[in-house]
């Protein structure tokens, strides 16, 4: 580059002909040198240095000719001067010579002078773009660096490809195979191409009439979007309607100059919009409907068209604003929801045919026209209902708010804000936490959050400020508002003021807890009372059955049998006390066991039978033969009610007669019987039919002074009878006599029960017993001491609980006695102290109590008690379950209430001589005669049967039990005819063998007891 531009220097004009001057005069003077001297060696030596110099752009070759001339010419003038012999014209020359080379080599300095500056600045220029092509080597190293990087990452980006270009070739060989296959697809293709094409020629065809119509389409579409937009401008239906004639007339084209829509009500035409008709008045337009176009229309359910409207004389047709009248017109039928209502018409001032394009266009505007319609009258009902749903809400007693599908509150009644004194600002979204109490506003929140994120339905109470700054409790409830598809739309809710309820419901609450507290402190009473009125009956009746038998004097024997008629009316009173506190209570409680109807109405017609004979009526008792005799239910309560109903019938009744009837209907697998209980008695006034089953309700006060009474019983038989599963009624006549219905729900015994026997006599004590009674009255101590020392058992008296367990612990007693309710301890305390202290053997506890409620007996159990018996005490079960305990005591874990009560009823029972005597029909000889078959039955018939029971022959046992059944049932030996009974089972059942064994000698214990018994009871007077 240097080079270039001192070349360029040297080739400048003005240099190159100072040097062209003085080449001419080197040459020159060459020339005469040849001329004069013959020699051009010297002038060419001259010259050649110049030309090489002017000519040259090297500046390496200036430099050396210039040395070169520079040289030569020392060396010239060094070998000249010493000759001194030259002339005049060659000193002049050989001067005027070295003067060129002079001149040559100064300027040939001066050009190197002016070289060397523009090479120093050219050198700066340089270091100055050596600097920036340094940063750009930077830079190029930067970016070479991230080259490097990006290289590396395409190099990865390249073994990705491999991979994938390895399962593209693995795709392309499938693509191949596949192509293979779609070559013989295109084949078959190709046969139906030809197919194609002659099909695309019709679809050709197909295509222009498709054009055509969405020409068509297009033009409606645009008058839709004119009617939506003109629908959602417009408030009323009338300005929607008229829009929609403007544009149909476009649509229908330009010779269609107005268009009318109108809707028949009754006998007229109204005009609901009209576009180019003329109109009259301000008012809404009518027409009749008879004699118009829109009739035949509406009618026939179809478009009309009259190209020639002076065909049809008959016919009345508006007329335009201006000009001659119209020549044609087009009607189409108005459908809303799917009912003809009008017709829309299209008139035309010219006589024309009208197109089949037009007829489309007319009924697919009043399609449009139709749906617009009920869109704006559907707008207009939201609008209507949206009004009455803001004033119904804004004018409720309860709180009204709406929630979006997040639970953000947008909306509240005005109720609301007249309470809070808020406005929509503070309120909206979950401003309401402001108006909450602040030891609620945590849990109410988090408890909607939670319902409003499950989509469920949220309840809640808690207390809301008022603007007062009073707080009071509201129940807020809401419920979430969903569209077809179930997504949540918004939440509806309400606020009801349950302030007053708390409130009350804070006193009911109270007064039920006052209630049961007078309830408890009532049933307490009761039991008390129990206790108290029970002790002293106890007494009373225990010492009339001891002394009635040893009484000799008729007038001491009627008086025993008075005092204990009234001391029964007395305890049957208190009976109807009990159970009516026990219904109140909830705590009675119904058995389910099986028995014999039919013997149950025997039983109740023997004891009603002598009431109504004493009064001289007539008693009877209808039993069909189609009512089912075993049921499942509770037999004492059911027989409670029949005493009750038809006792008053008695009662109320002074001539004629009383009957009781029965029905029964199977349901369900149980059994509904009826009860009507007739008498021909005073009546019931119909007013006092509706108090007749109240507590301690009767007819009138006359009748409580002269027939007596509680008016419990009716109200316990209908408590009975509801929990029965049935209902009671009645029905009267006054002064012709009243029939009681009622009915019960029993279930079908599987088996019939056995045959009843009536509660035997005792047999005489196998022996002496040792007996602790603790009892603290002194009556009650002498009626137990009668009973049990008259069967030859010892008795030790303590007189409170403490005494009886200090007399336990030290001495070796066979059964304790023991009273519940003591002085100083308790019965249920002396016998848990006394059960704490025993080391090995268990003494049997019998509990004696006038308690009566619900409770007792577990209570007693619970205590350590081994069995129950309530007072008043009767004598002959006090001294089975005596008795039954000789032989040791029974784990009271293995007994339940009902086992207890079955061992009160058959402990030591053997037969009864009434009963006896009663089935042998009052004759003694007869009942000689029984017992006498009875111990020859028994001395032949039990042997048999250890003979078939060696032979396993069941059958022959069984057979052998029912011989014995009956002799046993005439004696009235009820434990001994259940024995036999368990033997003739085996006569049906003869596969059960192991309880063949059982039964048998459990028969034979059952005889030898009534042997002994009766045997004892006729002094030995009948023979074996």
């Amino acid at each position: 580059m240097k080079s270039a531009r001192v070349a360029g220097i040297l080739t400048r004009p003005s240099w190159r002909l100072s040097l062209s001057v003085c080449a001419a005069v080197v040459i020159g003077w060459g020339i005469l040198r040849l001329v004069v001297f013959q020699d051009m060696i010297m002038p060419l030596t001259y010259a050649l240095p110049l030309l090489i110099c002017v000519w040259s752009r090297d500046l390496r070759q200036l430099w050396v000719m210039a040395a070169l001339f520079a040289a030569m010419t020392t060396a010239k003038m060094f070998w000249i001067l010493p000759q001194g012999v030259f002339s005049t014209f060659e000193s002049w020359a050989i001067y005027s010579a070295q003067l060129a080379n002079i001149t040559v080599a100064g300027l040939a300095v001066h050009a190197i002078i002016g070289l060397r500056g523009s090479l120093e600045r050219k050198n700066a220029a340089l270091e100055v773009s050596n600097g920036e092509l340094a940063e750009a080597n930077d830079q190029i190293r930067s970016q070479s660096e991230l080259l490097q990087r990006t290289n590396h990452e395409l190099e990865a980006t390249n073994e990705e490809l491999a991979a994938r270009e390895e399962e593209i070739s693995q795709q392309n060989e499938q693509l191949q195979a596949q192509a293979e296959e779609l070559s013989q697809q295109n084949e078959e293709l190709r046969s139906q191409g030809e197919e194609l094409e002659q099909q695309a020629e019709e679809l050709t065809a197909q295509a222009e009439e498709l054009q055509a119509a969405n020409e068509e389409l297009a033009q409606r579409e645009q008058m839709l979007r004119s009617l939506l937009d003109a629908a959602g401008a417009l408030s009323g239906d009338g300005e929607v309607l008229e829009a929609v004639c403007e544009q149909s007339l476009h649509l229908l084209g330009e010779h269609v100059s107005a268009a009318a829509i109108v809707e028949a009500r009754q006998d007229l035409l109204h005009l609901h919009a009209q576009v180019g008709l003329k109109t009259n008045g301000s008012g809404p337009a009518c027409r009749p409907l008879a004699g118009s176009l829109a009739r035949l229309v509406i009618e026939q359910d179809r478009t009309a068209a009259l190209d020639d409207l002076a065909l049809r004389s008959d016919l009345v047709f508006p007329e335009p604003p201006t000009g001659p009248p119209f020549r044609s017109v087009l009607a189409t039928p108005l459908r809303v929801d799917k009912r003809t209502v009008g017709a829309i018409e299209f008139y035309c001032s010219q006589s024309r045919p009208w197109t089949e394009d037009q007829f489309r266009l007319a009924e697919w505007v009043a399609g449009q026209c139709a749906s617009v319609l009920q869109a704006v009258r559907l707008h207009s009902e939201l609008q209507a209902r949206e009004e009455k749903f803001r004033t119904l809400a804004d004018n409720m007693s309860q709180f009204a708010w709406m929630a979006d599908e997040h639970g953000g509150l947008f909306w509240y009644n005005h109720r609301w804000y007249d309470y809070t004194g808020t406005n929509f600002e503070e309120m909206q979204g979950w401003g309401w936490q402001k108006v909450h109490h602040p030891d609620h506003v945590q849990r109410v929140t988090e408890k909607f959050r939670h319902h409003v994120e499950a989509g469920e339905v949220w309840e809640d109470t808690f207390p809301l400020r008022g603007q007062d700054g009073n707080y009071r409790w509201f129940l807020s409830r809401a419920v979430p508002i969903r569209d077809d598809n179930g997504r949540i739309l918004r939440w509806f809710g309400t606020n009801t003021d349950i302030t007053q309820q708390r409130e009350t419901e804070r006193r009911l609450a109270e007064a039920k807890e006052a209630a049961e507290a007078a309830s408890r402190s009532k049933a307490q009473f009761l039991a008390n009372m129990s206790h108290e009125l029970r002790t002293p009956m106890n007494a009373i009746l225990g010492m009339i059955d001891v002394a009635l038998p040893k009484a000799v004097h008729p007038t001491a024997v009627d008086c025993l049998q008075t005092a204990k008629g009234s001391a029964d009316l007395l305890l049957t009173l208190l009976d109807d006390l009990l159970d009516s506190s026990k219904i109140e209570a909830g705590k009675l409680e119904l058995e389910s066991a099986p028995f014999s109807l039919r013997r149950l109405m025997d039983q109740v017609t023997r004891v009603l039978s002598v009431r109504a004979s004493e009064r001289g009526l007539v008693f009877c008792c209808r039993f069909p033969e189609e009512v089912p005799d075993g049921l499942v239910g509770d037999r004492m309560r059911l027989q409670q009610v029949l005493l009750n109903l038809a006792g008053n019938a008695i009662k109320f009744t002074a001539q004629g007669e009383v009957e009781i009837t029965i029905r029964s209907l199977l349901v369900d697998g149980a059994v509904e019987l009826e009860f009507a209980v007739r008498d021909t008695g005073i009546g019931i006034p119909p007013v006092s039919l509706e108090r007749l089953f109240q507590p301690f309700s009767q007819v009138d006060s006359s009748t409580t002074r002269r027939f007596g009474g509680t008016g419990l019983g009716l109200s316990i038989s209908k408590s009975l009878v509801e929990l029965m599963g049935g209902r009671i009624w009645a029905e009267s006549n006054v002064g012709r006599g009243s029939t009681f219905c009622f009915t019960v729900r029993l279930g079908v015994a599987n088996e019939p029960p056995a045959e009843p026997l009536m509660p035997p006599v005792l047999s005489a004590a196998a022996s002496t017993l040792r007996i602790l009674l603790a009892e603290d009255n002194p009556a009650n101590q002498k009626l137990a001491t009668y009973i049990l020392e008259d069967r030859g058992h010892r008795v030790e008296i303590a007189d409170d609980g403490h005494a009886a367990v200090c007399s336990a612990e030290g001495n070796d007693y066979d059964v304790i006695l023991m009273d519940v309710q003591m002085p100083r301890m308790s019965g249920l305390e002396a016998a848990a102290a006394i059960r704490r202290r025993e080391d090995g053997k268990r003494v049997p506890i019998i509990a004696m109590t006038a308690h009566a409620m619900q409770g007792d007996r577990e209570r007693c159990l619970q205590a350590g008690m081994d069995a129950y018996i309530a007072k008043p005490i009767n004598a002959q079960q006090m001294i089975a379950l005596v008795e039954s305990f000789a032989s040791g005591p029974r784990a009271p874990s293995v007994r339940s209430i009902s086992d207890l009560k079955e061992d009160l009823s058959s402990a030591s029972l053997v037969f009864d001589p009434d009963e006896a005597f009663s089935r042998c029909c009052d004759n003694s000889e007869m009942l000689h005669e029984m017992t006498r078959c009875f111990f020859r039955d028994m001395d032949s018939l039990l042997p048999q049967m250890h003979a078939a029971l060696a032979n396993r022959d069941l059958i022959q046992v069984g057979r052998l039990g029912h011989r014995l059944k009956g002799t046993l049932i005439y004696l009235g030996a009820k434990l001994a005819a259940e024995a036999a009974l368990g033997v003739e089972r085996l006569e049906r059942h003869p596969g059960e063998a192991e309880k063949a064994e059982h039964a048998v000698r459990a028969l034979e214990r059952e005889c030898a007891k009534l042997k002994s018994a009766l045997a004892q009871h006729h002094q030995g007077s009948y023979g074996e």
